[in-house]
């Protein structure tokens, strides 16, 4: 990608937080669209309009930041979000027990691209092969990984779609354990994505080489594929809304730890402990939220309100973060927001916990 330099830094912020708004919060269609059959319909648009995209990025000139946003942000985050939500809910009508393993399984998928895409496009980038054949040999692995999803994914869906995806919006949220969820998700993201965005800065002003803190990121991602694996297996006899709470307040507290670290060990620990946890949190909200629908049918669109919620604070949690940090560099403030968030949003599930023990009479949720 181009430089922070050549376009802006506030101009190349908004591509990635636009991309990241629109993964999320395309689910507000696209959920209600899977419970009325539409899955297929979405798997094939969102392959389509991700390798037009990307292909589309390649071509954008030096300097034109509009080219690179309306690819790169509006482009493939709307076609990654036509797919996102449909990917996750398809894998939850094939699992109930084993609904959070499976389902962080599919999440590992992401992290594990998280994790080798940006060193394969560092190193396209700084070769003769240069930005934009580095993006069309990126656009072609995607479209192939893509084509796989839509030959190997099918839906166990009956062929008449329930009238359940017509619940009105505000019936779902008088669940009370499904609102506190949602909003409980939305102050997660305000705090789990500063360590993602901001740990390479952090490391490179506290005289970490910046090659070396390139890495960080993919650290933090590799550790999220065992985050996102290992813990879901406890879910079947704790119970995935018990496994999250544990995780949610060690995440809270772990991302206070960046207040201290300076060192190249310190960082490499932290990248790993953050991205083991967060990971964690990552592949349990979706079965969390699942597993308060009443019907499998009602999947989708719980899914879907609740990831296009998160979305919209994916567009301003990173400027917020950075507006704390201040062209001062004072972390204090960006981390002890972060903390808060994560610990609230914690404490959130903790109160909806009580509301899905009293509906079910079990402890095991």
């Amino acid at each position: 990608m181009y430089s922070p330099t050549q376009i802006g830094r506030v101009k190349s912020s908004w591509i990635g937080g636009v991309q990241l708004c629109l993964v999320f919060s395309a689910g507000v269609f696209t959920g209600r669209l899977f419970d009325r059959g539409y899955f297929r319909h979405m798997m094939i648009a969102g392959t389509c309009l991700h390798a037009f995209s990307y292909f589309m990025l390649s071509l954008s000139k030096e300097n034109k930041w509009y080219q690179v946003f309306l690819s790169h942000g509006v482009g493939s985050g709307l076609a990654s979000g036509i797919a996102y939500i449909p990917c996750l809910c398809v894998v939850s009508r094939h699992f109930k027990r084993h609904r959070a393993l499976a389902m962080g399984i599919v999440a590992a998928g992401t992290a594990s691209g998280a994790t080798v895409h940006p060193i394969l496009l560092n190193h396209l980038f700084h070769t003769k092969i240069g930005f934009h054949n580095g993006v069309r040999i990126s656009a072609g692995i995607n479209s192939v990984c893509f084509i796989l999803a839509n030959l190997m994914m099918r839906t166990n869906q009956v062929s008449k779609p329930s009238t359940t995806s017509n619940v009105p919006l505000m019936k779902l949220f008088r669940d009370p354990a499904y609102g506190l969820m949602v909003v409980s998700a939305m102050l997660s993201n305000f705090g789990m994505f500063f360590p993602q965005f901001f740990i390479q800065l952090n490391a490179v002003l506290h005289g970490i080489d910046r090659n070396t803190a390139f890495y960080y990121l993919s650290v933090m991602n590799a550790s999220s594929v065992l985050g996102r694996t290992l813990v879901p297996l406890m879910c079947p006899k704790i119970g995935v809304i018990n496994v999250n709470i544990v995780f949610a307040f060690v995440m809270s507290i772990n991302v206070l730890c960046l207040w201290a670290v300076s060192t190249e060990i310190g960082y490499i620990l932290f990248s790993m402990s953050f991205g083991f946890v967060s990971g964690a949190n990552v592949a349990l909200v979706p079965p969390m939220i699942a597993s308060l629908a009443k019907s499998v049918e009602e999947i989708g669109v719980r899914m879907g309100i609740a990831f296009a919620s998160s979305g919209i604070v994916a567009l301003f949690a990173t400027p917020i973060a950075g507006a704390l940090l201040t062209v001062n560099y004072n972390w204090g403030r960006p981390v002890l927001f972060a903390g808060i968030c994560l610990m609230s949003s914690a404490a959130l599930v903790v109160i909806a916990r009580y509301f899905v023990v009293r509906r079910t009479g079990s402890q095991r949720v």
